[in-house]
């Protein structure tokens, strides 16, 4: 009789144990990648690149149709990117820094069928036209099995 008690207090003790352990985990996990990045981003006093970005054909040396839509905690970029090639889109996702007026991006395929990468390094710039910001700069990207690839001059401009 004593022993069943003994073995019901181990398990409550466990299991209450067990439980703390987890709510710590979450609790810390919570204010880890939610309160400390809002924190962060309230903070922030820098230039913003939230929104959605489109490659200006017009001022760069490419004729490539390319959008951006970028979202900002801080000086933490994310988001995603695609560009159509011979009537083909290509998908990828977005992570950088903002940084002394420069976004730093790094360009990763959402499809795990493909093994292209690419960074960009870009200025961020106020446009001709009331005050809207561009992006411009250079971009290294894989071409062929094991090359490297410099686009030379690429604008995007912020859709507002």
């Amino acid at each position: 009789m004593e022993s069943s008690s003994n073995f019901i207090s181990l398990v409550i003790g466990i299991v209450s144990s067990l439980m703390a352990t987890a709510l710590f985990i979450g609790f810390s996990e919570f204010v880890r990648k939610v309160v400390i990045p809002w924190g962060k981003d309230k903070l922030y006093n820098g230039v913003r690149v939230d929104g959605d970005w489109t490659h200006d054909i017009d001022k760069s040396k490419y004729k490539i149709e390319a959008q951006m839509s970028l979202r900002q905690w801080g000086n933490q970029v994310e988001g995603s990117y695609h560009h159509k090639v011979s009537n083909r889109q290509e998908n990828y996702k977005v992570s950088g820094t903002v940084s002394n007026q420069f976004v730093l991006l790094n360009f990763t395929p959402i499809s795990d069928k493909r093994m292209d990468v690419a960074v960009a390094l870009l200025h961020i710039d106020e446009a001709d036209d009331h005050g809207k910001l561009e992006l411009v700069g250079k971009m290294l990207n894989k071409s062929g099995s094991s090359k490297v690839n410099i686009i030379d001059y690429l604008v995007f401009k912020h859709d507002s």
